[in-house]
């Protein structure tokens, strides 16, 4: 089992921690108006950016422009998006029940969420995940999430995992 985290390492850097090894970077430019995210992995360098009138669309690109993955609302008035990665369509979603969750399912079963959770009398971060989950989901995952966890758990942010097969 290992233990997977997110632990801020500057005002808007996050490690992307397993086994208290980093295996990427995430930075955001809150300064910068294209809303571009930059992901240092150990090997590979990502984009994730907003595309489409709405910028309802998600785009996660290499350091060749090429597309990795994507993420398009079902519907425009839609509660759940569409991810295409590596040839496979993902369902993403939002719940708010009983508390803000983001999760990637297939066949309509869980297989990475990031969820508000409480411990100790603190609101944390937890990780859900199946076995073999690729990375990139947890930057797209944080990507989303983070908004929500930096409003509800301020600087302090506290990281478990929660392992589920």
């Amino acid at each position: 089992m290992s233990i997977k985290r997110w632990i801020k390492n500057s005002e808007d850097a996050y490690d992307f921690v397993v086994n208290e090894n980093v295996q990427a970077t995430i930075h955001f430019n809150r300064s910068s108006s294209d809303g571009i995210v930059t992901v240092n992995a150990a090997k590979e360098t990502f984009k994730i950016n907003r595309s489409g009138f709405w910028k309802s669309n998600i785009e996660i690109t290499d350091t060749s422009n090429v597309l990795a993955a994507s993420v398009k609302p079902a519907k425009w008035y839609s509660g759940h998006y569409i991810m295409q990665y590596n040839g496979q369509e993902y369902k993403l979603i939002v719940r708010n029940n009983p508390l803000a969750e983001w999760a990637i399912q297939q066949n309509d079963k869980d297989i990475c969420a990031y969820g508000l959770d409480t411990k100790n009398g603190a609101v944390t971060v937890r990780i859900t995940e199946a076995e073999n989950v690729p990375v990139l989901f947890h930057f797209i995952l944080w990507y989303l999430f983070w908004p929500i966890a930096v409003e509800n758990t301020g600087d302090h942010l506290l990281f478990s995992l929660l392992l589920t097969a």
